[in-house]
């Protein structure tokens, strides 16, 4: 009794599979250009099919497209003040860069706000007081070394202090 060899079909002749994948394929595409909105939809088609090795994929793509979503939705602000302050809370958190990007925002909402162009100095403040300190240190250094006339006096002992010196 000799068995027929039976031909098994390859997942990939299945049409099932093929429509899933197209559409886990577009959403990743939509999701790395960060059009979360546009990916969602894609991620859920994959989700609602019977493939379960891209159901799992798509479904924790599909909770990373919620979670992008509610981040861009509770950055909603009421005013513009409203937003000033969120920006100066990721200041103070340290987060310049995105603050940066929202005070921008902010300019370019209302231009004419001085507050928002505060904003963007503000950041600079603590640079520009570790440069004066340091400048400050090198001052008090250069004093406690002597003035530079006592130095330059001292190089040429055979000038007197009172003689006029052409200084280069």
């Amino acid at each position: 009794m000799a068995q027929k060899p039976t031909a098994k079909k390859s997942v990939a002749d299945d049409p099932r599979y093929t429509q899933a994948l197209q559409s886990y394929e577009a959403g990743l595409r939509a999701m790395q250009e960060h059009k979360f909105e546009k990916a969602k939809p894609h991620f859920q088609k994959v989700v609602g099919s019977s493939i379960r090795e891209l159901t799992d994929r798509a479904s924790l793509h599909l909770n990373i497209c919620n979670q992008h979503i509610e981040r861009s939705s509770a950055n909603q602000f009421k005013s513009t003040e409203e937003h000033f302050d969120y920006a100066v809370s990721l200041m103070n958190v340290g987060d310049y860069v995105t603050a940066r990007e929202h005070l921008d925002k902010l300019l370019k909402q209302s231009p004419k706000t001085d507050y928002v162009v505060y904003g963007l100095a503000a950041p600079r403040i603590p640079a520009l007081r570790k440069t004066t300190s340091a400048k400050r240190s090198q001052r008090s250094f250069s004093r406690g070394r002597g003035s530079w006339k006592r130095n330059l006096l001292t190089s040429f002992p055979q000038e007197r202090p009172g003689a006029n010196v052409a200084f280069v």
